[in-house]
């Protein structure tokens, strides 16, 4: 199509105008975290099959494709991407209006989507982002920075489901970066202590003990709005208080925990960052 064409060594330009037109760097993809589903959507077969390679170099990242506006909004109707890639000249629909048609449907009303364009004029980049467009990646652009801004949507889109984002907003406007940091740093501290005194409260056969660190815990994930964690120590909760224990589902709670811990902890600690 119109305004396709790749390179494999490529630079990133986003929301914010930055541009790289410098000598090419090393195209070798980095490990950077992340998941969810991407669904891109590029008439060109090269630049689609590129695209979805260096996404999928992203550990847990799934990649969707679609040559077309029309089939792509099938898909994104049917899939519910945690992204959208959107090549902007695009045979018959283009990019701009397809992203108006995902924003009529409620059902993908809110998916975030990334313009892809060769056109790199300050008004083209400024009509994309008038329209909705979330970034603005412009053609050729490098591998390694193409993965990392897809990779950072993408963990932050996991992170809202580990955290209630919107609350630690609300909290942080109140007590401020410096007030939130040290609360959660005390917290820190406290949480790693109390998965300790759990396992070994559990270990010894005390399910009272266990039981009371479960609910302080808790209330400290609560206060942190660690959310996922929260639901899992809700869970264990309920179990500890059953007048049957179930010995093997409470250990299985118990054995998870850390890496839902770890989880949050980064989660947070991401959060705050980005806030800062």
């Amino acid at each position: 199509g119109q305004g396709s064409r790749f390179w494999i060594d490529i630079a990133v330009a986003a929301a914010d105008r930055e541009r790289d037109s410098g000598p090419a760097e090393d195209a070798g993809l980095v490990d950077i975290g992340g998941g969810g589903t991407v669904l891109c959507i590029d008439d060109a077969a090269a630049g689609l099959e590129l695209e979805a390679r260096i996404i999928e170099g992203i550990p847990g990242a799934r990649v969707l494709t679609s040559k077309t506006a029309e089939d792509g909004l099938v898909q994104a109707r049917r899939h519910r991407p945690t992204l959208i890639l959107m090549d902007i000249n695009l045979p018959g629909m283009d990019g701009f209006e397809a992203l108006a048609e995902l924003r009529r449907h409620e059902e993908t009303r809110a998916i975030p989507v990334f313009a892809l364009s060769a056109a790199a004029a300050s008004q083209d980049i400024e009509r994309g982002l008038a329209a909705g467009f979330e970034r603005y990646l412009i053609k050729p652009f490098k591998a390694r920075d193409f993965q990392r801004a897809i990779a950072a949507k993408l963990r932050a889109a996991a992170d809202g489901e580990i955290l209630g984002v919107q609350e630690l907003d609300h909290r942080l406007d109140i007590v401020g970066s410096d007030g939130m940091a040290g609360a959660f740093a005390g917290f820190a501290a406290q949480g790693q202590q109390q998965l300790a005194d759990l396992d070994q409260a559990w270990r010894d056969g005390r399910h009272g003990d266990a039981l009371a660190v479960t609910h302080r815990f808790r209330g400290g994930a609560a206060t942190f709005q660690m959310t996922a964690l929260q639901a899992r120590l809700a869970r264990l909760e309920a179990a500890l208080r059953l007048p049957t224990i179930d010995e093997a589902g409470i250990a299985g709670l118990i054995g998870n925990l850390s890496e839902e811990w770890e989880r949050s902890v980064a989660a947070f600690q991401r959060w705050l960052a980005s806030r800062s």
